[in-house]
């Protein structure tokens, strides 16, 4: 096979792109940009054969993502980047999303989009069997924090959202790590490492789980939603459980905290009288279609861009004013 490796193909560029425009979502346009942004990439992740070119490790690009200035972290001043498959940059890009956007307006539509093509990134890699070079770390780490923001922010968020469905969501890419990680992580410690990441952020489940279990416990709209998410939710409380009682045995006979290697050794140990539901419709999604839930997007897509191509360009003739009359015309007819 040939080796592509440090060049440039259009799908780079594109990320590039996106890495940019979703730096801007807070503006209307720019953020109905990115929404058509990720349903390209969500079309784009549901290809087989796109999503093999993309974890493959023989053809590699260079790709620049845009990160928007935070407080907490330094400014980029990477200069020779590494080729990595698209799919590296891909997941770095989604997670750049999820740290970068926890914010009063919260964007759910896209955070939905987000969570989806990285669960289609995931189910590629399970139902291949593909074990992507990447440090998940990172990734689980801004997944949790997205769980605590949904949490810290409920009395503003779910007076319009129902924030326990994009949870599910969250969950359940926990769950595929957990049920079936060790079929696509590329190491075993990378599998002990989701185990300890879950157990040490344990509070933040349990949390979690007392959130949905008020909402499950009322008469409310989102009752229904909560409690999917309680039972999304049985192995990792499973897990923080059985480790967490191993942790505190062990940590009685130490005079010292025990060390992430400790930990990481019970947890090792510990595996065997480990008992876990199985999922099995972790890696099923429902392919995107726009006829039944994107087509007004679309159309207001369309009426924009033919409303600001009339104001910004003079119509000198009869014929061009007719044009995008009968274009305004046929916009409603899109479903």
């Amino acid at each position: 096979m040939d080796d592509f490796s440090g060049s440039n193909n259009l799908l780079s560029v594109f990320l590039e792109y996106c890495s940019i425009i979703q730096q801007f979502s807070k503006n209307e346009d720019m953020c109905n940009t990115t929404k058509l942004c990720y349903l390209i990439l969500l079309c784009i992740t549901e290809d087989e054969f796109a999503n093999a070119t993309m974890h493959d490790e023989n053809v590699t690009f260079t790709v620049y993502l845009h990160k928007a200035p935070m407080r907490h972290r330094k400014r980029s001043s990477e200069k020779n980047l590494p080729s990595r498959p698209l799919a590296v940059a891909l997941l770095d890009l989604m997670m750049e999303f999820i740290w970068s956007h926890m914010m009063r307006n919260f964007p759910f539509d896209l955070y939905t989009k987000c969570i989806g093509i990285i669960q289609r990134i995931l189910s590629f890699q399970k139902r291949t069997r593909t074990r992507l070079s990447y440090s998940w770390r990172p990734l689980w780490n801004a997944l949790i924090c997205l769980l605590k923001f949904l949490q810290n922010c409920e009395s503003q968020l779910t007076k319009h959202r129902d924030l326990f469905q994009l949870a599910s969501r969250v969950i359940n890419i926990f769950n595929l790590f957990i049920t079936f990680g060790d079929t696509f992580l590329r190491t075993p410690e990378a599998y002990d490492e989701v185990f300890y990441e879950t157990v040490r952020c344990y509070h933040v489940f349990d949390n979690l789980y007392a959130f949905a279990f008020r909402y499950a416990n009322n008469d409310n709209e989102f009752k229904e939603s909560a409690l999917k998410l309680m039972v999304n939710l049985t192995n990792i409380r499973l897990i923080t459980n059985h480790f967490n009682t191993k942790i505190e045995t062990f940590s009685n006979t130490q005079n010292n905290p025990l060390t992430e290697n400790q930990v990481l050794d019970l947890i090792r140990n510990n595996y065997d009288t480990l008992a876990l539901k199985l999922h099995d419709d972790l890696d099923q999604y429902d392919n995107y279609s726009e006829k039944t839930s994107e087509a007004s997007f679309f159309a207001n897509i369309a009426r924009n861009t033919i409303g600001q191509y009339r104001r910004q360009y003079s119509l000198d003739t009869n014929s061009s004013v007719q044009l995008s009359n009968i274009l305004l015309n046929e916009v409603p007819t899109i479903s």
